[in-house]
């Protein structure tokens, strides 16, 4: 009997050990996100459209592709480590267009009083929106900040804080 009882206890050990991990082992994780912009060349169809954004699709990582300019650009979502920018270009010849990852970087800006109203957001998005370059544009529920998305080889944050202030909506420094 203690050995009955011995064994037992080991077994219930064992599984309550076994119970943490696998619990651990199922909970989902947590995938991170990144994005990527390409340049698309030979897109003269829809048809070829159509096969760039399928063949991109079928990457492995890729979460989403959207055409930002039609026919010229592309904004891709993939998993961070997956879907690199060699697969990428290589998806996009094989449906007979050529394509460049561009550079683009992310900055946050801090206006020197918050934005009042939905015409404010307005003209801001506006003024932005004006400069060659800028890719995306999120103004902040608090409306004290604007973050943007923008092609370093095209625009700069000096650029923006010129057409913020010059929209009358200054940033701080």
């Amino acid at each position: 009997m203690t050995r009955r009882l011995l064994l037992t206890l080991s077994v219930l050990t064992l599984l309550g050990a076994a119970a943490p991990r696998a619990a651990a082992e199922d909970a989902p994780r947590r995938v991170r996100l990144e994005f990527v912009y390409l340049s698309i060349g030979s897109v003269t169809t829809d048809t070829v459209a159509s096969a760039v954004r399928k063949r991109v699709l079928a990457v492995p990582g890729v979460r989403s592709f959207a055409w930002t300019q039609k026919r010229r650009e592309a904004k891709v979502v993939r998993v961070v480590g997956q879907a690199g920018h060699a697969k990428l270009i290589a998806a996009c010849r094989a449906a007979g267009a050529g394509a460049t990852p561009l550079a683009v970087a992310m900055c946050k800006l801090t206006f020197e009083t918050a934005l009042r109203c939905s015409n404010c957001v307005a003209a801001v998005t506006k003024a932005l929106e004006g400069l060659k370059g800028t890719k995306e544009i999120h103004v902040a529920k608090d409306m004290l900040t604007v973050s943007v998305v923008y092609d370093t080889k095209v625009a700069s944050v000096k650029q923006m804080r010129r057409a913020l202030d010059a929209a009358g909506h200054p940033v701080k420094t």
